[in-house]
């Protein structure tokens, strides 16, 4: 019987490569013993083995692909980044001793090979000082208008707050700082959106007065949480500056900007709370 078996099995071994074209005849074995009579076709033994073949070459679902897709390798980082991560580290002292000197050694690795980032960082260490670097507004300005040149949303607001202020030893210009704040604003800077909205507000840098267009910018600052934007969206509904006069409105961004602490926001808060009389709040 084992060895009628095993014969059978290489027949069907034998049919398996010929999955493409010919047809293997069927051969009957037959086993008889005293207690049982067992018939096998190789045929049918070839069949079963071809359909677990086949069976695993069965497209896997999409469930399946989900469960045991390779996940993606992790971004590269470049060396600037890499210099740059570790400036922030020092900066901020996570998981190192905080060191302002560090740090700007590492940012100027990175400012060296281009990275807007770092040239950020170097300005607003030498605005801000700490540790050996010394205060110097013109040093902070040159490194501010790197970045800003590279496209850098902060960097292109702090040249903005240059030139409103005359900083660093550019010359004041409205113009200038409006041009700066824009290209800013543009790229969803919360303080520079306010700046745009104080722009159309005055009428001021060769923006033209418009309390419909400083509302719009206005909002759109605070709508990331700028407690200033917030404070002027809540003036433009209680005046009635830009867009309908609303007492709803205004409460609602009042309070929005006295719960982060704004002081002229708290107090209009109160007032209206209170039913005070506009024309004589103050």
């Amino acid at each position: 019987m084992v060895n009628q078996t095993s014969s059978c099995m290489q027949q069907s071994a034998s049919f398996v490569p010929a999955l493409a074209g010919s047809q293997s005849s069927s051969c009957a074995v037959s086993v008889s013993s005293s207690s049982a009579s067992i018939t096998a076709s190789c045929s049918s033994v070839a069949s079963m083995t071809l359909a677990s073949l086949s069976s695993s070459f069965t497209p896997l679902s999409q469930a399946s692909v989900r469960l045991f897709r390779i996940p993606p390798p992790p971004p590269l980082v470049t060396p600037a980044q890499h210099y740059f991560q570790t400036g922030m580290n020092y900066w901020k002292g996570r998981g190192v001793q905080q060191s302002y000197d560090i740090a700007v050694g590492w940012f100027r690795r990175a400012a060296a090979l281009g990275l807007s980032a770092a040239e950020y960082m170097l300005g607003k260490a030498y605005r801000d000082g700490g540790g050996s670097i010394a205060k110097s507004d013109a040093t902070a300005v040159s490194w501010f208008e790197r970045a800003a040149n590279r496209g850098h949303a902060a960097a292109e607001y702090m040249m903005g707050v240059a030139y409103r202020d005359a900083r660093g030893g550019v010359r004041q210009s409205d113009a200038q700082a409006l041009a700066w704040f824009r290209l800013a604003a543009h790229q969803g800077h919360a303080a520079a959106q306010y700046m745009m909205g104080v722009a159309y507000r005055d009428g001021r840098g060769g923006a033209s007065q418009s309390d419909t267009e400083a509302l719009n910018w206005f909002r759109r600052a605070a709508i990331q949480g700028h407690a200033a934007a917030q404070n002027m969206l809540g003036v433009a509904y209680r005046d009635g500056r830009g867009a309908p006069q609303s007492n709803a409105q205004a409460l609602h961004w009042f309070r929005l900007a006295a719960d982060q602490g704004h002081a002229a926001a708290q107090r209009e808060w109160l007032i209206i709370l209170r039913g005070a009389d506009y024309i004589t709040r103050r």
